[in-house]
């Protein structure tokens, strides 16, 4: 029988805590959660004004979900806009502008309105027509076409065709969204008072090839198109408008426009200024619209305010656009019962680059005294 008094050695094993085992996991961990910590702080307590106006992912939740919402819907009023810039290897300038309109109250129906305006020539050719019904197809899972005869739209998330051929003109072009699409008001939902709400987003800046016809002659082409989409419970003919897309040089997108009532009071005025993959809404006191000329119609004895001084203070920008054609109405009584001027304008001032205008009639209520 042993020695009770003999000792038994137990040998326990001393674990050393996780942060002095792997040393430098842990102070890489402990690197990253202070990175992170601090730019937290900036978010919530900065006092920059861009954390208020830079409309980023993560910043603001957008009501718009691409490319889900390329497609259609089923609302009262919906477009696919485009408008472009063209060019030939020899400098031949063309500008276009291409709209497929649904419209849906007691019947469906389709609308589609487009120019090809041929700068060399001054001739503008141009569609119209309205037809019953809508018709989309899906393109795969991120993709739909809008098929109406000649008259085409394959949207993609960004990489879009267009098809369209009347009797004297026609183009087919390939469009690649360089910038990425900017929400509206912020959200993609702009509150149009009287009028209703509309859904919208752009793409403001779309790398453009493809061919042009006219008049039995083809052109091979390229330069830069603009691109929006609205849709929603809203009434476009109860109001005014003027809207403007600048493609500037620097690589700054500028979207403006200002809607008014047939009364010419103010509805909404508004924008966003895009650069470098930054969207920042405009809000009405960021800028100045000053109308400069007119064009008055004795076609349709309209007028139409096509020059205008452009300002906006806090990115330099002073400009005057003028048009290049100065007749660019679009009589669409035809079709959608409404007139409207649409056309390129050439861009002199602060800035250099291209720039779309679409308006509407000039209200009496806003008649101004027009500068040299």
């Amino acid at each position: 029988m042993g020695d009770p008094r003999v000792k038994v050695r137990v040998k326990v094993k001393v674990h050393k805590p996780f942060w002095q085992r792997h040393p430098l996991w842990f102070a890489g961990m402990l690197a990253g959660f202070v990175a992170f910590m601090a730019a937290v702080a900036v978010i919530f307590f900065s006092d920059n004004k861009a954390s208020e106006d830079i409309i980023n992912a993560g910043q603001r939740n957008s009501l718009v979900t691409l490319p889900l919402d390329d497609g259609p819907h089923d609302v009262m009023t919906e477009w696919w806009y485009y408008s472009g810039h063209l060019e030939t290897a020899t400098g031949r300038q063309f500008s276009y502008h291409y709209t497929i309109f649904a419209h849906r109250a007691l019947a469906n129906h389709t609308i589609i309105h487009a120019t090809l305006l041929d700068q060399e020539t001054g001739i503008t050719y141009a569609y119209e027509n309205r037809i019953p019904g809508f018709y989309t197809q899906p393109l795969g899972r991120d993709g739909v076409q809008i098929n109406q005869g000649q008259w085409k739209m394959k949207i993609i998330n960004g990489i879009d065709t267009l098809m369209g051929k009347a009797e004297n003109f026609s183009f087919d072009l390939d469009l690649n969204d360089q910038h990425g699409p900017v929400m509206q008001d912020g959200d993609g939902l702009a509150d149009f008072k009287v009028a209703g709400e509309s859904y919208y987003y752009s793409r403001p800046r779309m790398k453009t090839s493809g061919q042009v016809m006219v008049d039995g002659q083809v052109y091979t082409v390229s330069g830069s198109s603009w691109f929006d989409h609205q849709w929603g419970e809203f009434r476009a003919g109860v109001l005014d408008w003027e809207w403007f897309a600048l493609q500037l040089d620097n690589g700054a997108d500028v979207m403006l426009f200002q809607l008014k009532d047939h009364q010419g009071e103010s509805v909404y005025l508004g924008g966003t200024y895009s650069q470098d993959g930054r969207h920042h809404q405009l809000k009405e006191e960021d800028f100045t619209l000053t109308a400069l000329d007119e064009f008055y119609s004795e076609k349709t004895r309209t007028t139409y305010q096509n020059a205008w001084r452009i300002e906006i203070p806090e990115y330099g920008v002073d400009l005057q656009a003028k048009a290049v054609k100065a007749n660019s109405e679009f009589d669409a009584r035809k079709s959608s019962y409404s007139l409207y001027w649409e056309g390129p304008l050439a861009i002199s001032g602060s800035h250099t680059g291209k720039a779309f205008l679409e308006v509407s009639k000039s209200s009496s209520a806003a008649a101004k005294q027009f500068l040299p």
